[in-house]
């Protein structure tokens, strides 16, 4: 309770209040969701909910990247925990098979009593015993014998099927992230969009006031005034449309990623340089999709579970019991003497050890319906594998080919747009220093329509007409990068890799640090960088980190020598290393 109102007084932020110190962080691919007190930037609270703990987002960063948008869809996606809750129950549904081998407890107690209601008590006569009260006790245990192979078959097929529903987590986990990619990269552009736009309509409003000065002097018309209200209004009507779909996004995106939907959201406007980006070989996409895609490894783990379902055998079969039990007998005895009739208790005690067992007649024509079922069966889900690979080669062949093309008109669209920011300067320049009236012949992009060549003109709109033609140009490149990203996730996820996905992307961001630098995140940054000797350390200890892991999992015994960087470019080092780099590695007479 305590706990709950500490949240309450953060949410509702009425003071320097801070989170909760009970924290937990959702990971992936958990369930239940863990509770650990390990700091990330994303924080979840388990909270008391209906009597279970639910996980609540605590704290955020105050700008969302995308990266961190990619792990809240994964650890927090109501869609993904749905999954995940799917295959906790097919792991438990699992474990009750195997649990019909275990034997069967046997117990009862009866009681019988003589009633007397068409005939009367018979006489007895000397020797003879007549029951009046029957109490019967028993207890035993009893085991199946012929049921363990079929509820172990029965058990790995429930596994397969639990493996089934885990691929489909996975495929379920790629579908959200590749939404969520869409999403943020559309949210992203439509920022930039806005910026455009707010610059395309001052451009448009300095050009209306200089015809609106024209007309006050009679050198205007009103039609040239009305073309410019036009170009306004249509700029206007898609900011104004923009806006509301960007509103719309971050709702959409705040649902995918799990987040409440009063929780401000701020996004990063991160761009990535996806034009010279290669993915992998075409050949090796494929084949990496073919052995991991999630639709094909479910329609693999179908297959298994219709095999060991076959293997299991009908339930209409014969069955075998061994039983072994204790039974008492108490009866209240009359016993007729020669002098009259005496009341006399016994109590007999048996052990009873019996094999019994059940033949079905219909138990053959199962078998028979059972193979032929599972026959059919298997070879429907071995079609249906075989088509889900043709269907994953031929994803990410068009996916490659998607891509290939955006990269492709990226590239035509940077060569558009630096041609029309070349314009402008030139423009400009005229607007400054050049002749009016004469105008200065430029070459127009190979990808744009019309003449070869265009004449810039050195007149007064020159330079505002040059801008808004730079600014539609920054509006194609922008759009094409937004199209870049999306399809690069498509071609991450038809590859059954979207975790990777994220990586690669982060990668080629245009503020990513350069391959050559040392990730001096491995080791506290204070220390990393406190002189010099300490960063050559760094650099060394993470380029040999490769070789040092080889040779410890190999267990064989080796030395190391650290070099500064000035001693690496001596030529004793050169011989041994001719770029001057590390690792350096010896091993007799190999170099």
């Amino acid at each position: 309770a305590e706990y709950v109102r500490a949240l309450e007084r953060y949410r509702q932020r009425a003071d320097d209040t801070p989170p909760p110190d009970w924290r937990t962080l959702i990971r992936p691919f958990e369930y239940p969701f863990p509770r650990t007190q390990t700091k990330r930037e994303i924080f979840v609270a388990s909270v008391p909910k209906d009597g279970r703990l639910a996980p609540q987002l605590v704290q955020l960063p105050d700008t969302i990247k995308f990266d961190t948008v990619l792990r809240l869809v994964e650890a927090h996606n109501p869609h993904v925990n749905e999954w995940r809750a799917r295959y906790a129950a097919a792991l438990v549904d699992a474990a009750r098979y195997k649990l019909n081998n275990w034997p069967r407890l046997d117990f009862g107690i009866s009681f019988e009593d003589r009633v007397e209601v068409f005939s009367s008590m018979p006489t007895l006569f000397a020797g003879d015993t007549l029951a009046n009260t029957t109490w019967n006790f028993l207890l035993g245990l009893t085991q199946p014998l012929l049921d363990f192979k079929e509820n172990q078959a029965l058990t790995y097929a429930a596994l397969k099927d639990a493996e089934t529903t885990r691929h489909r987590l996975d495929a379920e986990l790629h579908e959200r992230l590749t939404e969520a990619t869409d999403l943020y990269f559309e949210a992203a552009y439509l920022m930039r969009q806005i910026a455009i736009e707010d610059a395309q309509l001052e451009v448009t409003e300095r050009r209306a006031q200089y015809y609106r000065t024209l007309r006050d002097k009679g050198e205007s018309t009103r039609l040239q005034i009305m073309a410019v209200d036009q170009v306004r209004v249509g700029i206007e009507s898609e900011r104004a449309f923009h806006a509301e779909r960007l509103a719309f996004l971050h709702s959409r995106l705040k649902e995918v990623m799990g987040m409440p939907s009063d929780m401000i959201l701020h996004l990063a406007t991160e761009r990535f340089a996806l034009g010279d980006y290669e993915p992998p070989l075409l050949e090796d996409a494929v084949h990496r999709a073919v052995v991991n895609h999630p639709g094909v490894l479910a329609a693999k783990s179908a297959l298994a579970s219709a095999y060991y379902q076959q293997t299991a055998g009908p339930s209409v079969r014969p069955r075998a019991n061994f039983s072994a039990g204790y039974e008492a007998r108490i009866r209240d005895f009359e016993l007729g003497t020669a002098t009259g009739n005496v009341d006399e208790d016994r109590t007999d005690e048996l052990v009873t050890l019996a094999l019994s067992g059940q033949v079905p007649l219909a138990s053959w024509r199962s078998k028979k319906l059972h193979a032929q079922f599972w026959s059919n069966m298997q070879s429907a889900l071995q079609l249906a594998q075989e088509s889900e690979v043709r269907r994953v080669r031929t994803a990410v062949e068009e996916a490659y080919m998607d891509f290939g093309a955006a990269q492709r008109d990226a590239a035509a669209k940077r060569a558009t747009q630096a041609f029309y920011l070349e314009k402008l300067r030139v423009a400009r320049l005229h607007e400054e220093f050049g002749a009016p009236g004469r105008p200065l012949t430029v070459l127009r992009p190979p990808d744009e329509p019309g003449a070869i060549e265009e004449s810039v003109s050195s007149g007064v709109l020159a330079p505002l007409t040059a801008e808004y033609e730079y600014l539609r140009a920054l509006d194609r490149a922008n759009a094409v990068e937004m199209d870049l990203a999306r399809r690069l996730a498509r071609v991450w996820r038809e590859m059954g890799d979207m975790n990777s996905f994220q990586t690669e992307i982060t990668a080629n961001g245009y503020d990513a640090a350069r391959l050559d630098r040392p990730a001096v995140w491995m080791w506290r940054t204070k220390d990393a960088m406190a002189n010099d000797d300490a960063i050559d350390a760094a650099i060394q200890k993470l380029r040999e980190l490769r070789v040092r892991w080889a040779l410890e999992e190999a267990s064989l015994a080796y030395e190391h020598k650290l070099y500064d960087i000035a001693e690496m470019k001596q030529p004793t080092y050169l011989q041994r290393q001719p770029f001057g780099q590390v690792p350096a590695y010896k091993d007799g007479e190999l170099e």
